[in-house]
């Protein structure tokens, strides 16, 4: 029964170097082409993929705008980052509560249930582990909230600031790894090309 690489071949007939080229997809230096249509070609040369250099072009403008503010600057974008911290903590706890209340009202029913037989006294047993399972312990997210109102502005400016910083170093080094991996595939294509010239 044919595969996927070999359809083309028993069917239609194809050239060795076709044949090649297009299990090549299934390999590392092709693995992103893998669910291209299969008569996309191979490109001579990959480009790095834009995502690592787009999230660093973010991070470095983010960090720009970051150290830009002047002191006022930094205390009311810390104070507006509290804020926001303060009351999505706060929504998070209400939507856990909310769960949990749920939770709590199934397993109260659950728990007043009768299984109709012996065999289904397994089901009462596993419907209230899942329940238990489910709950969330909200004191996290209360301890959250607790460290959300007693931290300072600045310390929300100081960590952000480390927080794009390393952000900003840990793409650098993607960008640069990206680009060896592109650099990595053309040459694996380049050599596979050479080595099946002209064998048809």
């Amino acid at each position: 029964m044919p595969t996927g690489y070999t359809c083309k071949l028993m069917e239609k007939g194809q050239s060795f170097e076709d044949f090649v080229m297009g299990c090549a997809r299934a390999m590392g230096a092709c693995i992103t082409m893998r669910d291209d249509p299969g008569d996309k070609p191979i490109p001579e040369k990959f480009e790095p993929s834009s995502l690592y250099a787009e999230g660093l072009e973010k991070e470095l403008r983010a960090l720009a705008y970051l150290e830009a503010l002047d002191d006022e600057g930094r205390d009311r974008w810390g104070r507006a980052q509290k804020a926001t911290e303060i009351q999505s903590v706060h929504e998070l706890i209400l939507q856990e509560r909310a769960q949990n209340a749920r939770l709590y009202e199934i397993c109260a029913k659950v728990q007043a249930w009768t299984p109709p037989t012996p065999d289904h006294e397994g089901l009462k047993k596993f419907m209230l582990d899942q329940l238990d399972l489910s709950a969330i312990d909200v004191s996290y997210s209360e301890l959250r909230a607790q460290d959300a109102v007693a931290k300072s502005p600045q310390e929300y400016f100081d960590e952000a600031l480390k927080d794009h910083r390393r952000s900003s170093a840990s793409y650098e080094r993607e960008v640069e790894a990206e680009r060896q991996r592109a650099s990595n595939r053309t040459d694996w294509i380049s050599k596979l090309r050479q080595s099946i010239k002209g064998r048809d």
